[in-house]
């Protein structure tokens, strides 16, 4: 399977579980080929600018729980995100992230497993 194709289908996965598990109002920002000039899109800081394809280079999306609480969204497959860079961008913020795993399956278990930690800053 290919890279990107991979990508739509853990975050499919994550998105079933998000919406079985009480959240709502999810939202995955599309990935777009950053080669194309019509296609870019920046964050601009007091430093300059920087491109980006995800929410600040870090998230894939976001959503609420059912108490209303809002969360920042970060799928991976087959591995964890790096909680240091989740830490290093809030570290003058405050901000809830759900750091997903989306498991592919194996010879020994038949389907995609999704793992899920919350993080909170």
């Amino acid at each position: 399977m290919n890279k990107r194709k991979q990508m739509l289908t853990s975050n499919s996965k994550a998105l079933e579980y998000l919406l079985s598990n009480d959240f709502d109002q999810i939202y995955l920002k599309p990935h777009r080929d950053t080669r194309k000039k019509f296609n870019h899109e920046f964050i601009h800081t007091k430093e300059g600018k920087y491109q980006i394809t995800d929410f600040f280079n870090l998230f894939d999306g976001f959503c609420y729980d059912v108490s209303g609480l809002f969360y920042w969204i970060q799928i991976k497959t087959d591995n964890w995100a790096n909680e240091n860079e989740i830490k290093k961008f809030f570290t003058s913020r405050y901000g809830r992230v759900l750091s997903i795993n989306v498991r592919k399956p194996t010879k020994t278990i038949k389907k995609y497993r999704v793992d899920v930690r919350r993080l909170v800053f």
